[in-house]
């Protein structure tokens, strides 16, 4: 997939992995999680943290890209 950098976020599926997640699963590591990402075949992403310290949000252009996502890393 490829990343795309805008503000405000656009519309798109969203997936969000806490630090929570990743610290309870040893396979979470946020830099795993971005290496798949961008190793991946499909369209567009963005990502951005959310809250304050929560987690990262992963928004998918293409909704199948957010179901591949969710299967792989929820």
């Amino acid at each position: 997939m490829k990343k795309y950098d805008t503000w405000p976020p656009p519309d798109w599926e969203e997936c969000r992995v806490s630090w929570g997640t990743m610290l309870d699963k040893n396979n979470h590591d946020p830099n795993l999680i971005l290496d798949w990402v961008n190793a991946t075949p499909g369209g567009l992403y963005h990502l951005h943290g959310y809250g304050e310290i929560e987690g990262f949000a992963f928004r998918f252009k293409r909704p199948q890209d957010a179901t591949h996502f969710r299967l792989i890393w929820y």
